[in-house]
């Protein structure tokens, strides 16, 4: 998993979904979200440690602001407010989750919770600089294109151990969706 791949992938989504473009301080919080959620996600699920490879791939942002990012996502991952509402994106999933069944497995596993926590600082970063931009689109999109980049990067790199997940139902609905919400704008 990369950092830049993170970054391009929340960029695409919001020059192409939102119409916005993110400022200089936004791209730098990405950078350090995406660092931290690299840095998890090679250890929680991959069981790999590559911090220094990580922090170095992210040179621009300090350790210590890497350090604290990934701690933030750490301790949203542990509470349980990411399933309580209470943020655009918390508010958006607990809607999400009384409507399609899969999503109540999101949050059973590190994997999913990954991907929440995430989210919920994707669209605080997001919306923190574009207040006009409706809080409901910018938890979808960021919602959908979240589980995809997870999805893939799973695939690419832990296929047996992603097919496993008790979360796995939740990941493949939700790319459903996607895929549907896709073909339907290109129609």
């Amino acid at each position: 998993m990369t950092i830049q791949d993170f970054v391009d992938t929340y960029e695409y989504a919001a020059k192409s979904w939102l119409r916005i473009n993110f400022s200089p301080k936004q791209t730098e919080e990405l950078t350090a979200t995406g660092a931290a959620a690299s840095f998890l996600f090679h250890k929680m699920v991959l069981n790999e440690d590559r911090g220094a490879e990580i922090t170095k791939e992210a040179e621009e942002i300090s350790p210590k602001a890497l350090r604290e990012k990934a701690t933030k996502l750490r301790l949203k991952m542990a509470g349980t407010d990411l399933l309580q509402g209470g943020t655009a994106f918390r508010d958006y999933f607990l809607w999400i989750r009384d409507a399609v069944a899969e999503a109540k497995l999101a949050g059973v596993d590190n994997e999913s919770l990954l991907v929440l926590s995430v989210a919920d600082e994707v669209v605080d970063i997001i919306l923190q600089e574009h207040p006009h931009v409706a809080p409901t689109l910018v938890s979808e999109v960021v919602y959908l294109y979240t589980c995809d980049f997870f999805r893939t990067e799973m695939l690419m790199s832990c296929q047996a151990h992603y097919r496993g997940l008790r979360s796995f139902p939740f990941f493949e609905e939700t790319e459903t969706e996607f895929e549907k919400i896709r073909s339907e704008i290109l129609d």
